[in-house]
């Protein structure tokens, strides 16, 4: 996940707060307000998360993973339409756009074609 400046200060903070509490709760034997500790400790990652958005969720794990899907489909298949990958991956048309455009760049495959005719294949080195 990538995290501007303030929700770093935030989710350190938040961290620390929750720490603490954690030890005292369990110092003092107090095992219901751990609960309560645990259910804030989730809105602050809930509030995380709609704060950064979808977008930037996805971390490098994530999307590493989803290009090897598409690698492996195109493999099995030879090649592979844009429609294709969308229903193998569940990406939005234009999430997948930016993948493929991505995996271009990288030299992972290679675009043929134009518009509804075009397909992809891997790329030869």
């Amino acid at each position: 996940m990538r995290f501007d400046k303030l929700t770093k200060i935030v989710l350190g903070v938040s961290a620390i707060v929750g720490t603490w509490a954690i030890y005292q709760i369990f110092a003092n034997q107090q095992y219901l307000q751990g609960g309560v500790l645990l259910a804030y400790v989730g809105v602050v990652i809930f509030a995380m998360l709609k704060i950064q958005g979808p977008k930037n969720v996805m971390d490098s794990v994530a999307q590493k993973t989803i290009e090897e899907k598409v690698l492996d489909v195109i493999r099995e298949r030879g090649q592979a339409k844009r429609h294709d990958l969308m229903v193998t991956t569940g990406l939005s048309r234009s999430s997948l756009g930016r993948l493929l455009d991505g995996m271009e760049k990288k030299r992972l495959i290679e675009q043929h074609g134009e518009r509804k005719t075009s397909f992809y294949t891997l790329k030869m080195a």
